[in-house]
């Protein structure tokens, strides 16, 4: 089975043939990653194998159809060991980023309220703390029980979509996630060992204006 067309306007192996490959798989990580669709990057992936055999002399369907067991193989791999065990590493990573999300804004609450030091929110404050955090959920990991927010640990029956796409395209989830989440953790950790260096910085700017800030607190009253 070869190309469908005889003048083939990109060569496989070249320069251009390559740029392609990487732009679709760019392309494919972010829809399916980021704007987190789960049929348009099957779509592109198609569109992509027919491009390759209309107009460059790679012939993927050809290679498909003289290696039926091998691609059966392929398929079969690509799915079970290594899809599946790639949704697990996800999952957890995933379940690590939203614990975090809350210890942040734990810790903002807490601060905010004076209470920096503590780790748990007091019995007076847990009103108070839901409707804090309610605010900067995430909508799409919100749970309600009769229109009240609630808390709780992720649900595999409520993430079943994300998982199946973890399975489906992890080549491309692996990559995004190798790439953004050492540099996301990076960053946390720049943030949290520089706070004391932050908080100085204000300290020293501000300083001998204490008082004033006082005065108008005590005009406010």
């Amino acid at each position: 089975m070869e190309g469908l067309y005889v003048a083939h306007v990109v060569l496989a192996g070249t320069f251009w043939f390559w740029l392609l490959l990487f732009s679709l798989f760019v392309l494919v990580t972010i829809i399916a990653e980021v704007a987190e669709r789960r049929v348009l990057p099957a779509v592109l992936i198609i569109a992509t194998l027919i491009a390759l055999q209309c107009f460059t002399n790679a012939n993927p369907l050809g290679w498909c159809w003289n290696h039926p067991f091998l691609l059966a193989g392929l398929v079969v791999a690509y799915f079970f060991p290594l899809g599946t065990f790639w949704s697990a590493v996800r999952w957890l990573s995933f379940n690590t980023e939203m614990r975090a999300k809350r210890d942040d804004l734990l810790e903002e609450f807490l601060t905010q309220k004076g209470l920096g030091a503590t780790k748990t929110v007091p019995v007076n404050l847990r009103e108070e703390w839901k409707k804090y955090i309610e605010s900067r959920w995430p909508r799409s990991f919100a749970y309600y029980d009769d229109g009240t927010f609630m808390l709780k640990r992720p649900k595999l029956s409520n993430h079943k979509g994300r998982i199946m796409a973890w399975i489906a395209y992890w080549p491309f989830s692996m990559a995004y996630t190798l790439l953004n989440d050492p540099v996301r953790k990076i960053v946390r950790l720049i943030y949290h060992r520089m706070q004391g260096v932050y908080e100085s910085i204000s300290a020293r700017v501000w300083a001998g204006t204490e008082d004033d800030f006082q005065v108008v607190q005590r005009g406010d009253k």
